[in-house]
């Protein structure tokens, strides 16, 4: 199961697909399913990208009523314990996802990192 945390918003189905799915899928092979954030392009372009495929993905939605600040945190939290391996879609202004992929890593977990959209990922 492949887990997606970030989003690279404003890149279209192609970008994503030449940049990020097509390295992965030639590294990974097809996932039995993916598990995406509710919200954000990138989600909705690997939704996309997975019917074409016939495979299955769950979405997770952040609470914010009851969680408030911490309702994504939580999101990407549960994405994060319950996939196999990691798409991580880092945005301009930010490195967070980066030392995640390191952590990630450092536990033998499967990571692939987009550190600026656009950018193809590094696995």
């Amino acid at each position: 199961m492949w887990g997606l945390v970030g989003q690279q918003n404003g890149l279209s189905y192609e970008a994503i697909e030449t940049a990020v799915i097509d390295p992965l899928v030639a590294i990974w092979g097809l996932p039995d399913s993916l598990l995406l954030p509710a919200d954000g392009d990138a989600s909705h372009v690997l939704e996309r990208w997975a019917t074409l495929k016939s495979i299955p993905v769950r979405f997770i939605s952040c609470d914010w009523a009851s969680l408030g600040r911490s309702a994504a945190r939580v999101r990407d939290t549960t994405i994060e314990r319950t996939a196999t391996h990691m798409i991580l879609l880092q945005g301009p202004r930010s490195t967070t996802l980066t030392g995640l992929a390191a952590r990630l890593k450092r536990k033998g977990r499967l990571v692939g990192l987009s550190e600026r959209p656009g950018l193809k990922i590094v696995v």
